[in-house]
């Protein structure tokens, strides 16, 4: 019998994507490739390719990447299973009625979850559904966010998903139910509003359920699961990705409705997590589509600390944090119904940087006296200690000078004595260098990846200068996956990864489709060159660093001024 691999090869042959894709989006004609508009989001240049011969597309714009049958399910909104029968049948090609079980398993999950949330639509009426109402929405967002309810009744939505012909075990894996102590499997969720959380792509990954009947939590979500995973999910980006990249701005509220509210009246790029603190992967969801973040935190202590994060995160992705307070203690939705729109972009307009708000915070709650002050300053030099790059610290410290009063000198000798004894001498050169060195070391793995993908030849030289486990993610997964190829004799080819994670695969079709002239043997001699230089000047950097830490006195200056020096003359080149 034919496995997935062998019968999507097999598509691949048969349906030529340039046709099928055509159908559906102008193409025209671009060298080996043909070009169009993106179907997966608004653009006026044209940034999606197709190739034919890789038989993949991709769009540089908004990442979407793929082959025929994953196009298919985008366009279309199929699951796997039936895009491929559609797609088998067009090339007359006879498809197993199961296939391996690693392969299906997130689509069943994906069945499930979508069929559970039929069960919730249907159960919305009376004054669950006035409530709704009563929150600032119609029945048109209703239907639009796909809103439902559950009642008292947690053991009669197992039933109804059983007569839908799902399997015990895999009910459980959705994260939504549980075994209770008579052994029978009930829902997670009763009396509450239901609120499908969707992943990027739309399909509906888990739920949050909004009590309805006054029990504790307030909001309660889905376990984590295959699918769903709290910490990295933001709800709305499906709804709202494509605004945010166009305005190069995301705005990240603390709840569900706040979302939907400012998404209802025209404040489009807005995301809310999942009653979770803001995460690293949030950080890197938000970074594929902006580069500034606008955090909605009240104007207390819960703000200053929620401001200590953004700070925290936003620093460590180059993305940059503004903090939205409120004052008269009401939330975004709120805010938005009571005074409408132009409020809220008013407050967006006055936002503030994070450092400078907790500032503002810890000098609002001195008394006057010179020791207050000296402690509210201390606080915010510890914040911006936790900073990466030097320069940015140096930056903070002249305005902090010039708002506090207090001599730069003072600052930088308590910022000193924070960030330790071993670093008693600030080079401005130090880390500002860092994030350039790792964004070159990002680049050239990046470019090792493309080339390991395209085959070159210089695969075994990539690869002893930079061995699989120094590669960062998500090129180590990519790379893996090519080697895999490589070692069963056949050429790496990201229309077979069916297990990697969607934005792993939309990279690794992306590099795979980039232009080969960027990876010829010249360029790659002299991308190993300088990894080798690199690995070279790190690890002088480590030997002095560890030198300074174990001496004092004048020694340690000199190793100080030998690591500074180091610094500006790698700089230098």
């Amino acid at each position: 019998m034919k496995d997935l691999r062998e019968i999507i090869e097999e598509i691949h042959s048969k349906v030529d994507i340039v046709d099928f894709i055509g159908k559906y989006v102008k193409l025209k004609k671009q060298g080996s490739n043909y070009v169009g508009l993106c179907p997966f989001h608004q653009e006026k240049t044209p940034s999606f390719v197709v190739s034919p011969t890789k038989q993949l597309y991709h769009c540089f714009g908004c990442g979407a990447s793929g082959d025929v049958v994953t196009f298919l399910m985008k366009i279309e909104n199929m699951s796997f299973k039936d895009a491929l029968k559609q797609l088998a049948d067009i090339a007359q090609i006879d498809i197993p009625t199961y296939f391996p079980k690693e392969n299906l398993d997130r689509e069943i999950l994906y069945s499930i979850n979508e069929e559970t949330k039929n069960y919730f639509v249907e159960k919305l009426k009376g004054k669950p559904y006035e409530y709704l109402l009563k929150r600032g929405l119609d029945d048109k967002s209703i239907r639009f966010y796909q809103l439902g309810f559950i009642d008292d009744d947690n053991k009669e939505i197992y039933d109804y998903l059983i007569s839908k012909g799902f399997k015990r075990e895999d009910i459980l894996k959705t994260g939504n139910f549980r075994v209770d102590n008579s052994g029978n499997i009930v829902s997670y969720f009763y009396n509450r509003i239901m609120i499908p959380i969707f992943d990027l792509s739309g399909k509906i990954i888990g739920f949050s359920g909004r009590s309805f009947a006054n029990q504790e939590p307030k909001y309660l979500n889905s376990v984590d699961s295959p699918l769903f995973k709290k910490g990295e999910t933001l709800y709305l980006m499906n709804f709202s990705k494509d605004y945010i990249r166009e305005k190069n701005e995301a705005i990240i509220v603390e709840g569900y409705f706040d979302a939907i509210i400012l998404f209802e009246n025209g404040i489009k790029n807005v995301v809310s997590t999942m009653g979770t603190a803001f995460t690293e992967q949030h950080a890197k969801v938000i970074k594929r589509f902006a580069s500034t973040i606008y955090f909605f935190f009240d104007s207390d202590l819960g703000g200053r600390n929620g401001a200590e994060r953004a700070i925290d995160v936003c620093y460590k992705f180059d993305l940059k944090p503004l903090i939205v307070t409120s004052n008269n203690s009401l939330d975004p939705d709120e805010i938005v119904l009571k005074d409408g729109t132009d409020t809220v972009l008013s407050m967006l307009k006055d936002a503030k940087d994070p450092v400078f708000f907790i500032l503002d915070f810890e000098l609002s709650k001195t008394d006057g006296s010179i020791q207050s002050k000296n402690i509210a300053i201390q606080k915010t030099i510890e914040t911006i200690s936790k900073i990466e790059s030097k320069t940015l610290v140096f930056e903070y410290i002249k305005e902090i000078s010039i708002k506090s009063k207090i001599d730069e000198r003072f600052l930088i000798d308590a910022y000193n004595k924070i960030i330790g004894k071993s670093r008693n001498i600030i080079s401005k050169d130090l880390i500002s260098l860092a994030p350039k060195l790792q964004d070159r070391i990002y680049r050239i793995q990046e470019i090792f990846t493309q080339a390991i993908l395209q085959n070159s030849p210089l695969i075994n030289e990539i690869l002893n200068v930079c061995p699989l486990t120094e590669f960062r993610e998500p090129f180590r997964k990519i790379v893996s996956k090519a080697l895999e190829d490589i070692e069963n004799k056949n050429l790496s080819d990201p229309s077979s990864w069916l297990e990697l994670d969607q934005e792993t695969y939309n990279k690794a079709v992306e590099l795979y489709m980039r232009d080969e002239f960027l990876v010829r043997e010249e360029s790659i001699r002299e991308h190993i060159e300088s990894y080798k230089d690199i690995k070279i000047y790190e690890s002088k950097l480590n030997e002095l660093y560890n030198e300074i830490q174990n001496i004092e006195g004048e020694e340690k200056l000199q190793k100080i001024r030998e690591f500074n020096a180091l610094i500006k003359q790698y700089k230098g080149r």
